[in-house]
C-alpha cells in the first residue's frame, strides 16, 4: 500500500513538473517571440534612420557643392575683372608712354 501510495504520489510529481517545464517553455517561446519581433523592429527603425542619415547628407552635400560651384563662378568673374583692370591699366599705361614720347 505504501508503495503504491508513493507511487502514485510519484507519478503526480512528474506530471506536475512536467507541467511546470511545459509552461517554462512555452514561456520562453513566446519571449523569444517578442524578442524577434522586436529585434526586426529596430532594425527596421534603425535602416530607417540610416535611410534619412544619408538623405540629409546627400542634401548636404550637394548644397555645399552647389555654394562651391557658385564660388568658383564669383572667383572666375573676379579673375577676369582682374585682368580686364591689369589690361587696362596696360593700355593706359602704352599710352601715357606714347604721350610722353617714351614710345
Amino acid at each position: 500500500m505504501l508503495i503504491a501510495l508513493i507511487s502514485v504520489l510519484g507519478s503526480g510529481l512528474v506530471g506536475i513538473i512536467g507541467v511546470l517545464v511545459h509552461f517554462l517553455l512555452k514561456q520562453g517561446g513566446e519571449q523569444r517571440d517578442q524578442a524577434d519581433r522586436l529585434h526586426g523592429e529596430a532594425m527596421a527603425a534603425i535602416a530607417h534612420q540610416g535611410a534619412e542619415q544619408r538623405d540629409h547628407a546627400d542634401r548636404l552635400h550637394r548644397e555645399a557643392m552647389a555654394a562651391l560651384a557658385k564660388q568658383g563662378e564669383r572667383l572666375v568673374d573676379l579673375h577676369l575683372q582682374a585682368m580686364a583692370a591689369v589690361a587696362a591699366l596696360g593700355e593706359r599705361t602704352a599710352a601715357l608712354e606714347a604721350k610722353a614720347g617714351w614710345r
